[in-house]
C-alpha cells in the first residue's frame, strides 16, 4: 500500500490534495473485526454533559450492566480481567499440547494446580513445612528468619516489598514497601451467623 501512495503523492506533489488524500488513505482500515468503542457505546445520551457527566458517560452501561450475583463490583476493570483470564486459560492449556520444554512446563504447571484430585488427596501435606516452620516461631530471630523463608516462597506476610516507579520522582525506579496484612478476614466473618 505504501509504494503506491508514494507515486500518488509524487504524480500529485503540486496539488493540495496530496497531503489530505495520503492522510486518507493512511488512515483507511478495514473496520469489519473492530470492536466498538467501549466507552461511546456506554453514554446515556438522554443525559445532558453539563447537568451529570457521570451518568452521561457511565449510564448506558449502568442501564445495561447489572452486578452479577457473585461479585461484589462490576466494572471496566473486571472486564479485562475476565478477557486476560480467558487469554491465558487458552495459553496455559494449549501449552500441554505443544513442543518444547518451555511450553511443557507452562502445561505441567498449569495442569498441576487444576489436578484437584491429586490437590485434594495431598491435603494439608505440602504445607506442613511452613507450618512447622511457623509452630517453631519462639522469638524475635525465629520470627524474622520465618517470615524471610515465607517471602521467599512469594508469600508476602507482614509486608509486601517490590521495585516500581519513585513516587517523588517518576523517572526513578524505588525499593517500595508496603502492609502485607494477615490474609484472612476479619474475626466478624467466623463469628457472626446473620445471612450476610
Amino acid at each position: 500500500m505504501l509504494p503506491s501512495l508514494l507515486v500518488l503523492l509524487l504524480n500529485m506533489r503540486k496539488s493540495f490534495l496530496a497531503a489530505p488524500l495520503l492522510f486518507l488513505a493512511a488512515c483507511h482500515q478495514d473496520n469489519t473485526n473492530v470492536k466498538p468503542d467501549f466507552l461511546t457505546v456506554n453514554i446515556d445520551t438522554t443525559v445532558k454533559p453539563s447537568e451529570d457527566f457521570f451518568e452521561f458517560a457511565n449510564g448506558g452501561w449502568i442501564k445495561r450492566t447489572p452486578i452479577p450475583d457473585e461479585e461484589r463490583a462490576w466494572g471496566l476493570g473486571n472486564l479485562v480481567e475476565e478477557e486476560i483470564y480467558q487469554r491465558e486459560k487458552v495459553v496455559n492449556e494449549g501449552a500441554g499440547n505443544q513442543e518444547g520444554p518451555i511450553q511443557k512446563k507452562i502445561g505441567d504447571f498449569w495442569y498441576s494446580g487444576m489436578d484437584t484430585a491429586d490437590i485434594d488427596k495431598a491435603g494439608l501435606t505440602p504445607l506442613k513445612p511452613a507450618l512447622q516452620n511457623i509452630q517453631e516461631i519462639n522469638n524475635a530471630r525465629d520470627l524474622v528468619n520465618a517470615v524471610a523463608t515465607l517471602h521467599l516462597a512469594g508469600i508476602h506476610v507482614l509486608f509486601q516489598d517490590y521495585v516500581a516507579q519513585d513516587d517523588k520522582n517518576s523517572s526513578e525506579m524505588a525499593f517500595q514497601i508496603s502492609q502485607g496484612g494477615l490474609g484472612m478476614p476479619n474475626r466478624d466473618y467466623y463469628f457472626n451467623t446473620d445471612a450476610r
